[in-house]
């Protein structure tokens, strides 16, 4: 029987929405950021959406994150302009309906005239599809700890200097008391808390309605986490919860949690929050090395004991020479920082 395929830019109605994220908790490729809600937050960043569903007579059975991102004369399509993507299917779709669909991307690709297309995979999701598509795949590493040990190994598990931080407080006579946001109202504190923390390192900030509208994703996706001493939030952090893995998102802390060992602390916190919770995994993040700031980062989420993984990007390009012309630049403002 001849299959019907019809390719349905994504739109931010009810229905169309809901057939979205049935498509997403049902498909073993598909993470947090594959959501509609996640959807509608990438929307409001400088993009233009090119995301679609796949629907084989009349059934939706993939969803593909796509956006279309411009920056200094260059257009390229990204799975998501923050976090992961790429396409997402239900199980026992064919190999040619995933070819079509692949197809459609190169083809919103001609019509954008994009010079090439990212796709950044969620920790686990082999990259064999993007490559038999004509990606070429770059690896990083991230930092994951495997929550499905006993607290106790995971405790001792954890980096010695680490563990010092994390005593600190108690040393301190600190007494900090861990807790979550339960209003927009904690939101805005966690906001000032990070655009301190930005400002004193020098790195852009995020705007309040980003984590508003993380805060507001349906089934409690994304959840924001505070140190408190003497009732004032001192250390922040939020982090995703979705099909049994946790990722830590973004980390803050005001100047006088410094040297008291708070924000170890709230990782630990968190740590053991998740284990309570039932969740398998926590990863702790990309570790790099491109600046010193992301090597000081890289060393702080590498002392919580976590295994390092291999996540993948796949980059296709269509115009090479602007693509290497925009490679090069990259490289100049990276020497000048």
């Amino acid at each position: 029987m001849e299959q019907k395929v019809k390719f349905l830019k994504y739109i931010p109605e009810k229905e169309y929405k809901e057939a979205w994220d049935i498509t997403a908790k049902y498909s073993d490729a598909a993470w947090f950021t594959h959501l509609s809600d996640w959807i509608d937050i990438e929307r409001q960043w400088p993009v233009e959406c090119y995301s679609f569903m796949v629907s084989i007579n009349g059934v939706i059975s993939g969803i593909i994150p796509l956006f279309l991102i411009r920056k200094k004369g260059f257009k390229y399509l990204r799975s998501a302009y923050k976090g992961w993507g790429g396409p997402a299917f239900i199980k026992d779709v064919s190999n040619d309906i995933r070819k079509q669909t692949y197809e459609h991307i190169d083809l919103i690709a001609k019509e954008t005239k994009a010079d090439w297309i990212e796709i950044s995979l969620p920790l686990g999701i082999s990259p064999v599809e993007l490559i038999d598509n004509g990606f070429k795949i770059h690896e990083m590493k991230t930092s994951v700890i495997n929550l499905q040990k006993d607290i106790t190994e995971i405790y001792n598990n954890i980096d010695k200097k680490c563990r010092y931080e994390i005593r600190k407080s108690e040393k301190l006579g600190l007494n900090p008391i861990f807790r979550g946001a339960f209003s927009l109202d904690d939101i805005k504190k966690y906001h000032n808390i990070h655009l301190e923390n930005y400002q004193r390192t020098n790195v852009p900030a995020n705007p309040i309605w980003y984590f508003e509208n993380l805060f507001k994703m349906k089934g409690n996706v994304v959840q924001f986490l505070f140190i408190e001493e003497e009732k004032e939030k001192v250390a922040a952090i939020s982090i995703a919860m979705y099909k049994g893995h946790a990722i830590y998102l973004t980390g803050s802390s005001l100047d006088e949690a410094l040297g008291k060992g708070l924000n170890h602390l709230l990782q630990w916190k968190v740590i053991q929050y998740l284990h309570g919770m039932g969740m398998k995994y926590y990863e702790m993040g990309e570790i790099e090395d491109s600046s010193e700031k992301a090597k000081t980062l890289g060393r702080f989420k590498e002392s919580f004991g976590g295994e390092l993984q291999t996540i993948c990007n796949g980059i296709k390009v269509y115009k090479p020479l602007r693509y290497k012309i925009y490679c090069l630049l990259m490289k100049i403002k990276s020497w000048k920082k």
